[in-house]
């Protein structure tokens, strides 16, 4: 059985229809940068995005991956 959160994030709310959900949540997570804030840290991002932290470093390794984001040397 999965584990449903208490509070749905910003993707669920706003899901694409006929979307793919991990792909909204990545835009989600693309969006939390703004030009005021270029740097953000995991619980930020969680905190933004209403991720759970876990959700938010996969869906950063994989836009790592893609080189649409760069982890930084000390962690952010």
């Amino acid at each position: 059985m999965s584990k449903q959160p208490a509070i749905a994030s910003l993707a669920d709310d706003n899901l694409a229809a006929g979307g793919v959900a991990a792909v909204d949540r990545a835009l989600t997570l693309l969006a939390a940068f703004g030009n005021g804030t270029p740097v953000l840290s995991l619980s930020a991002l969680a905190g933004r995005t209403r991720l759970y932290k876990s959700t938010v470093l996969r869906l950063l390794a994989s836009l790592e991956h893609a080189h649409l984001v760069v982890r930084r040397a000390d962690g952010c």
